[in-house]
């Protein structure tokens, strides 16, 4: 039989055995033959070897056996083809993490680091997300240790592919007390990939850095990201900008970073004036969602005329969010004062040329009447409401009867 077949029937003979006791003698008579395998010419067999190895690894009845073609295994990580180490690191996490194995583990994890510098980038990616898999086990911490530096340089790294390994592993790592401080060392590199060409590894850095708040003593540095992320409210993509409003409503749940956010707001404020209607939706979406953090208020509270401007918007979508969020807005205590102070604001666009405009604007001065610290600001409205009575939009004259029937039931 060829070897191809042998690897094969023994591939499907090694799952089948917790289910069929009897292919274990075949398969125990089979492993002179299965680590002789480890040195075929081809890099095909040598590939499905050490994969037929680690699913027999799973019975411990097999242990014994696979610990004599340990050293073999091992010396997969020094092949000539790409392939056949990919697939070593790719099947070392199914290998048991228990005594018989944990040696060879830690020797795995000693030349995998090596490969940190593989000439192939998807060995150098491998090799990180195989150490971000084994870092969660305080036992091979260790051997981990000294990959850090190297994995934080691969953050800068020409392939997109290890770019991206390199990021979505630092939340594993950083599981460890111990490596955070290295972690910090990797900001300045993480704000980079928040403006890197490739859409993924920017939703990456969003993600890592959401899950990099989880952990106090991270959380300060953190916050030094947050222009950046900002920034990323204007990306082309819609993935990106929905990805970074997720960030920042996730950090604006930690206290020490809200004070960041805090100082950012005006960079936020700036972006409702930005010439895409997207990147004006979205931000004013940001600022109610951040409203609700009660230490944001006030700075968010500054942001009440530019809102009322986006009543006058040209994009309908843009018009009618802001309409929401002033409501919103406008149950919340601290931030009444400035919408009533605002209130003028909006009196004035119940003049503007556009019947949409006023339409939105009539209905706002009405829901806002429905609250009696509001209804003191809006007596100065009433010669202006009154003339819209005979406007020749229905629709904005029959608004307009109707607040001004809501205000006579005030007393007003």
């Amino acid at each position: 039989m060829s070897s191809l077949g042998t690897v094969c029937i023994i591939s499907v003979m090694a799952s089948l055995m917790s289910i069929v006791a009897n292919f274990r003698g075949f398969i125990v008579n089979s492993f002179p033959q299965i680590i002789g395998l480890l040195k075929d010419n081809s890099y095909y067999i040598r590939m499905k070897s050490v994969n037929v190895l680690a699913e027999l690894s799973k019975h411990a009845d097999c242990h014994g056996l696979i610990a004599t073609s340990l050293p073999q295994i091992l010396n997969l990580l020094e092949d000539d083809n790409v392939r056949v180490r990919k697939a070593f690191m790719d099947t070392l996490p199914e290998f048991p993490e228990n005594a018989d194995f944990h040696g060879f583990i830690v020797n795995s994890l000693y030349k995998i680091t090596d490969l940190l510098k593989d000439n192939s980038h998807l060995i150098r990616g491998a090799a990180v997300n195989v150490l971000s898999k084994f870092a969660k086990h305080a036992d091979f911490c260790g051997s981990i240790a000294t990959s850090l530096p190297q994995i934080f340089s691969l953050l800068k790294d020409n392939s997109t592919h290890v770019r991206w390994e390199s990021v979505a592993a630092l939340p594993a790592f950083s599981e460890h007390a111990d490596f955070r401080g290295s972690i910090v060392t990797s900001f300045p590199q993480i704000i980079d990939l928040l403006k890197d060409d490739n859409y993924y590894i920017r939703e990456s850095s969003l993600n890592t850095l959401s899950r990099l708040t989880e952990h106090a003593d991270l959380q300060r540095f953190i916050g030094t990201c947050i222009p950046q992320i900002i920034d990323l409210l204007k990306d082309n993509s819609s993935q990106i900008r929905r990805a970074a409003v997720d960030a920042l409503l996730q950090l604006s749940e930690q206290a020490e970073v809200r004070r960041f956010i805090g100082t950012s707001i005006p960079q936020i404020i700036d972006l409702l004036m930005d010439d895409d209607s997207r990147v004006r939706f979205i931000s004013v979406d940001v600022l109610l969602k951040l409203s609700e953090q009660v230490d944001l208020r006030r700075a968010i509270g500054s942001s009440i005329p530019q809102i009322i401007d986006l009543l006058m918007d040209d994009n309908s979508q843009v018009r009618w969010l802001s309409v929401d969020v002033l409501l919103r807005l406008s149950e919340q205590a601290e931030l009444r004062r400035f919408i009533g102070t605002s209130i003028p604001q909006i009196i004035d666009l119940l003049m503007h040329d556009g019947s949409q405009v006023r339409s939105v604007s009539v209905y706002v001065l009405l829901k806002f009447s429905e609250q009696a610290e509001l209804r003191r600001f809006l007596g100065t409205s009433m010669p202006q409401i009154i003339n819209l009575l005979t406007h020749s939009d229905s629709e904005v004259s029959v608004a307009s009867a109707e607040l001004l029937s809501k205000l006579q039931e005030q007393g007003m």
